[in-house]
């Protein structure tokens, strides 16, 4: 999930957040929010590059982020190593 954050009361873009989840109908299991992006504008989105399948639903490995409309950035998720 991506998320924005305000860093005062006027609603000032504090950064773009990620947060993981194994089980969407379980909040215990998300992950704390870490920032991906500070500043910066508002709606965080990923779109997946996959032809024909990518899309903000099914984002794939790594998909294009866009904020407020805009992409300058492509994100890459993996799975984190078990230890």
């Amino acid at each position: 999930m991506l998320l924005n954050r305000t860093a005062d009361d006027e609603w000032t873009q504090d950064g773009v957040y990620v947060s993981f989840s194994t089980s969407l109908d379980d909040p215990t299991q998300w992950t704390p929010p870490e920032c991906i992006l500070e500043g910066d504008k508002w709606y965080p989105q990923v779109v997946g590059l996959e032809y024909e399948t990518g899309t903000d639903k099914v984002a794939g490995e790594a998909p294009r982020l866009f904020v407020s409309g805009e992409s300058r950035y492509l994100i890459r998720f993996t799975r984190p190593e078990r230890r």
